[in-house]
């Protein structure tokens, strides 16, 4: 139910300062509950509400799915005005804030958010979060049926919605998340690269430090993937690894240390004794068990075993690590996969 009272509240600078410190503090505790919790209370005053669980949320988000899906596709983005209402900007800062958490909670609400916030850009006009509602979009069509064609559509959508836009305060999210994980699949592989330095680019300029160094991994992986060569490799994975360490983004340096220490195999500059072996001067053995025992790390640093491990022919070795990490892979594609089967008929029945 919309409260006039606590939404404008909301919309004054000193208190929308003050929420946002209380919501990283129950981030920084891990507190992903109270921060969910937060995120609803805050929306139900701008009449975001958001269901307790998905089986109230079912009959809305049909709703929604099928209004998105056909308005999407009779809609011109280019005859959208600028978003301008400052409670409608409100709703879609904290739906963006809330689809984060539950996406890192694998909660089957998370769609809600971004059919919620698609649902004001074609109403109200576009926001600097229009773009990455609309990659968002395209990333769960991938996850709901593999169909990367019409995920590529909304992806063109999210480019069009940013050069709409009149901020690029999200540009190097949309460009990342549009270009990795849509485009990589339905486009030539190089035609990624220019695009993800464009992102690393931005958001250095525009301080957002966390999306700035996905895009930058994005492009050494790709590039990896690609063929790139090795040598040339090695010498941007020591020169980006450093400047990621400075801006203090360990998740994303993490990520880099297996793609580094397989370089350095493959060249032959490290563990020349057993080259399948990951654990070196990039990669502590402390740090290889534990992101094996990470769900978060686990299928990033076993693709890299496993290719080491395929290349030099140590198909034993290959087959015992999928046995030892297969478990933890199950387990967390269950619970993505809890109401998948819903999904896929919803999609199928706006399709």
């Amino acid at each position: 139910m919309y409260d006039g009272d606590k939404a404008r509240r909301y919309t004054v600078r000193g208190q929308i300062w003050g929420v946002y410190n209380a919501w990283v503090d129950h981030l920084s505790n891990q507190d992903k509950s109270a921060a969910v919790a937060m995120c609803i209370e805050i929306l139900s005053y701008f009449d975001g509400d958001i269901p307790a669980n998905m089986e109230e949320g079912t009959p809305e988000l049909l709703e929604h799915f099928q209004e998105i899906m056909i308005a999407v596709r009779t809609h011109r983005l280019s005859n959208l005005p600028v978003m301008t209402d400052k409670a409608k900007l409100q709703t879609v800062h904290w739906l963006d804030r809330l689809f984060g958490i539950l996406y890192v909670s694998a909660d089957a609400r998370l769609p809600l958010t971004v059919f919620r916030s698609l649902s004001l850009t074609l109403e109200y006009g576009i926001s600097a979060y229009s773009s990455v509602a609309f990659a968002q979009t395209a990333i769960m069509v991938v996850t709901i049926s593999g169909d990367f064609q019409t995920a590529a559509v909304y992806s063109d959508l999210a480019l069009e919605a940013l050069a709409l836009s009149d901020t690029e305060a999200l540009a190097a999210r949309t460009l990342f998340l549009a270009h990795f994980f849509i485009f990589s699949w339905t486009r030539p592989l190089k035609n990624t690269y220019d695009p993800l330095l464009e992102a690393y680019a931005i958001g250095n300029r525009t301080s957002d430090t966390e999306n700035m160094s996905w895009a930058i991994v994005s492009w050494l992986v790709l590039r990896f993937q690609g063929g790139a060569p090795l040598d040339a490799l090695q010498v941007d994975l020591e020169r980006l690894m450093s400047e990621i360490k400075v801006v203090k983004n360990f998740t994303v340096y993490t990520f880099m240390q297996p793609v580094y220490q397989t370089v350095l195999n493959l060249i032959a500059q490290y563990n020349l004794e057993d080259p399948t072996s990951l654990v070196g001067i990039a990669l502590s053995n402390e740090v290889f068990e534990s992101c094996l025992n990470d769900p978060y790390f686990t299928i990033s640093i076993c693709f890299r075993q496993l290719m080491l491990l395929t290349y030099f022919g140590e198909h034993v070795k290959h087959a015992g690590l999928l046995v030892r990490t297969g478990v933890d892979s199950e387990g967390i594609a269950r619970k993505y996969d809890e109401h998948i089967s819903e999904w896929v008929v919803l999609y199928r029945s706006c399709s």
